[in-house]
């Protein structure tokens, strides 16, 4: 008996779904992860935050006090991206889901640098 590969168990949730009739535009991609990026907010981040999505500065704060190590936020963005590349190819390039993580996360680590950039000048 073959044994099924691991890659089918992260492809499930769009087996059902032809990957050839999603939209892979870049357009359409930037649509939906602004879509992502607001509900994320609502579920994941605090009131205060203005339901943002923004969790990193936190993250990585956590971090560093565990490890000694001095992570900054577009660091936590870049490792999470570097993250979603490892399961995207592992998928061999058809996992939907973290395509879309990692712009989110590209848009993500751009604010903060930005942000950084702007506190420092």
């Amino acid at each position: 008996m073959q044994e099924k590969p691991i890659v089918e168990d992260v492809f499930t949730p769009w087996q059902d779904s032809k990957l050839e009739e999603r939209s892979l535009r870049a357009e359409d991609l930037l649509d939906e992860v602004s879509s992502i990026l607001q509900e994320r907010g609502k579920v994941y981040d605090t009131p205060e935050k203005s339901g943002l999505e923004r969790s990193m500065e936190k993250t990585v704060a956590l971090f560093n006090l565990r490890t000694g190590h001095n992570l900054t936020e577009t660091q936590g963005w870049i490792f999470m991206g570097y993250l979603k590349d490892v399961r995207q190819d592992a998928a061999g390039g058809k996992h939907h889901d973290s395509a879309v993580d990692k712009i989110c996360y590209a848009l993500l680590e751009a604010e903060a640098r930005f942000r950084d950039r702007m506190n420092i000048e």
